[in-house]
């Protein structure tokens, strides 16, 4: 879906996967998050500081992100660095490396917001909700645990056509 919105000169792109926790395999809990959360980490041409200091140097944002049902790599520019920011983008999707010294990073965030988790009384709310809510067995709580956090593995694999996606592009833009 490509919508003109010529108010201010900035471009919004997102790419939709329709996969998020839900396809986790119940022995991998999280390699959804974790997956996403990897995506600006380093590709083949970049590594996770020139990804963010290139973006920065064109006053661009990319977020990356699952949830249950959906998977999404966003990106906000100014019109006139759309080429420049759409590179890195394209980069991010199609060259990821899931470097081991970010991944090790990565896994030591995850385990130390596990530790945070549970002592909130509102996310363990929020877990139980979910695996209520979804009709998921009791022993398929698709979320990260201490154990999948360190199985999961991580291995480059170009975004293929036959994913299931969406793109949404929004902003001062009138073709594509």
């Amino acid at each position: 879906m490509v919508v003109g919105h010529h108010e201010l000169p900035v471009v919004q792109v997102q790419l939709v996967l329709k996969s998020g926790a839900a396809a986790d395999p119940v022995d991998r809990a999280g390699i959804a998050s974790m997956t996403a959360a990897m995506l600006d980490e380093g590709t083949k041409t970049r590594n996770a500081l020139e990804i963010s200091n290139h973006l920065g140097a064109i006053g661009a944002r990319l977020l990356t992100g699952a949830d249950l049902d959906s998977s999404s790599v966003s990106l906000t520019t100014l019109t006139k660095h759309l080429d420049r920011a759409l590179d890195i983008f394209s980069d991010v999707l199609i060259n990821p490396e899931f470097p081991d010294s970010e991944l090790s990073l990565q896994r030591k965030q995850r385990l130390t917001a596990l530790l945070q988790r549970r002592d909130n009384a509102e996310a363990i709310a929020g877990v139980v909700y979910s695996s209520l809510l979804c009709f998921y067995t009791a022993n398929h709580i698709r979320t990260d645990t201490p154990w999948s956090v360190m199985k999961n593995r991580l291995a480059p694999c170009p975004l293929t056509i036959s994913v299931s996606f969406t793109r949404h592009i929004i902003g001062q833009i009138t073709q594509l």
